[in-house]
């Protein structure tokens, strides 16, 4: 795995490189934990004006095309 390493970077980019690929998977795992957490928050019954039905969003659709 160093061997590909200081093929894409260098030898002397190689921490770099390193601290680079551990920053974006920890803010990539945190992520993920924080949408595994708020899961289930956002509920149709608080929002009913976000609500569409699908006939809606196609006739919304059909209508912007023709105006095009």
């Amino acid at each position: 795995m160093l061997a590909d390493i200081d093929k894409l970077v260098g030898k002397r980019g190689r921490s770099a490189f390193l601290a680079e690929a551990a920053r974006d998977e920890i803010q990539r795992r945190q992520q993920r934990e924080a949408l595994r957490a708020s899961q289930g928050a956002w509920k149709d019954q608080n929002h009913p004006e976000l609500r569409m039905e699908p006939k809606l969003v196609s006739r919304m659709r059909s209508e912007s095309e023709t105006l095009s």
